[in-house]
């Protein structure tokens, strides 16, 4: 790094944290069945399913 220019320092946060089953919800529809948990709380319905959905796939993928 070039003299005088500092490195940013970031503080770690935990963005999301959910806990889910994938045999509770198997039909289309019926995906918000497969959340036991998540946090915030205030996320919509559509948002959780979907970040779900990305964690169940590569899940998936790696098997």
């Amino acid at each position: 790094m070039a003299s005088g220019m500092q490195e940013k320092q970031y503080t770690p946060s935990l963005l999301g944290f959910f806990i889910y089953n994938p045999t509770f919800g198997p039909r289309e529809g019926e995906e918000e069945k497969k959340i036991l948990f998540y946090h915030p709380s205030d996320v919509e319905k559509n948002e959780k399913i979907r970040n779900v959905g990305l964690c169940e796939a590569i899940v998936q993928f790696t098997r």
